[in-house]
């Protein structure tokens, strides 16, 4: 007895289903609002569409109808008042209607083999369309409809499938390869770019040879590595070095308050230091110090003696010769605060900037009173040697 063994053998089944390039974004969105497609991923299925037989797709802005070689059953297509420039349709051999009215036509190919099917074909309003590839010439010419010129003549060329290929190049006049004889473009156009930045500098910038002294957007033009104009945009900000300049005269010393250094002879100094903008400050003290001159005056009288501080003197004392002070003045400062005077001494006040006076009246902070031996005032002054006074009441003066 023979045994036959019956061996079932099981392998997947793999379908691989065929797509049609779709490039045009406004064509494939047209396709899925049919229920053709249903995504916008450039690609339809080729079984979605291969059956279609009426295809309107005007007034929706398409550039390029690539795909429309896979709508083999299609009849009727409308797709008037777009922005198609190339338009092949020669894989469609079962039209009978055609409208592409009110494009930017350049070139179309209606060679299908089939051409006496179609009885209504509108090529009019493209005024560019200067040549058709068909089946008969002489029944494109007698049944179709396209421009004329004034005495009548077609402006496009029907030809048996030899039509020269249109030139294809930039035809933005935008771009810096613009091609004036293109009609159609390839994509290749290439634009003038632009950037910026910023800087910030010391009293002026040198930017390729251009001396930049004030702040503002300042433009130069170079040429890209696409050989085109590049336009950039620099902002600068100019920081400005200051200088101050004080002249001063002071009896025996002087503390100069940007350093602090004090001084005992005359004499030009300078600090260079930094600004709050970073940059360079310079300082300069012209000084003139004049020494104190101090003396004994030793006088013998008889009951009273009148001395050259203008008091009489009634018994034996020592009085004290006459000094100079300084007094250096700024913004809400005066250095040293509070001096202790003697008849015949002489006050010297510096200016050490800004716009100050001299008040030995009130405090015109508090309001209150220095209560001072002697009361006076100055009229606000810039100049360094502000003012000087001798006086002839003695104490202590704030």
């Amino acid at each position: 007895m023979i045994k036959k063994i019956l061996i079932l053998l099981c392998c997947p089944l793999f379908i691989f289903s065929q797509t049609t390039y779709i490039p045009d974004d406004a064509f494939e969105q047209a396709l899925v609002n049919l229920g053709y497609d249903n995504q916008l991923d450039d690609y339809v299925a080729t079984s979605s569409i291969d059956s279609v037989t009426v295809l309107d797709i005007s007034y929706l802005g398409i550039y390029d109808m690539t795909g429309i070689e896979d709508f083999v059953s299609l009849e009727i297509l409308w797709a008037y008042n777009n922005n198609l420039t190339l338009v092949d349709l020669s894989n469609n051999p079962n039209l009978i209607e055609v409208n592409l009215m009110f494009n930017q036509l350049v070139y179309v190919n209606l060679n299908n083999g089939n051409n006496y099917n179609i009885w209504y074909c509108q090529l009019m309003f493209n005024p560019t369309l200067t040549c058709v590839d068909v089946d008969d010439p002489a029944y494109a010419y007698y049944a179709w409809a396209y421009d004329s010129d004034p005495n009548g003549n077609a402006i496009p060329s029907f030809t048996a499938g030899t039509c020269p290929p249109p030139p294809v190049g930039c035809i933005d006049q935008n771009a810096c390869n613009y091609d004036p004889n293109a009609t159609i473009d390839d994509g290749s156009c290439i634009f003038p770019t632009s950037g910026t930045s910023q800087i910030t500098a010391c009293d002026s910038y040198d930017w390729n040879g251009q001396i930049i002294t004030v702040s503002n957007p300042y433009d130069q033009v170079f040429t890209n590595a696409a050989g085109c104009d590049s336009t950039h945009t620099l902002t600068v900000t100019i920081n400005n070095s200051t200088s101050t300049l004080t002249d001063v005269i002071s009896c025996d010393s002087y503390t100069w308050l940007v350093n602090g250094q004090n001084y005992t002879s005359s004499g030009v100094y300078i600090v260079s230091g930094t600004n709050s903008s970073g940059c360079l400050e310079t300082d300069s003290l012209v000084l003139t110090i004049n020494n104190s001159v101090s003396y004994t005056d030793t006088q013998t009288a008889c009951d009273s003696y009148d001395w050259i501080d203008g008091i009489t003197y009634n018994s034996s004392t020592t009085v004290p010769s006459p000094t100079s002070h300084t007094i250096n003045a700024g913004n809400y400062y005066y250095y040293p605060a509070t001096l202790s005077i003697n008849v015949g001494d002489t006050v010297y006040w510096i200016n050490d900037g800004g716009y100050h006076n001299i008040n030995f009246d009130n405090n015109t902070l508090t309001g209150q009173s220095f209560n001072n031996p002697v009361s006076f005032s100055t009229s606000p002054t810039t100049s360094s040697n502000m003012a000087s006074y001798i006086f002839d009441v003695p104490g202590s003066y704030n």
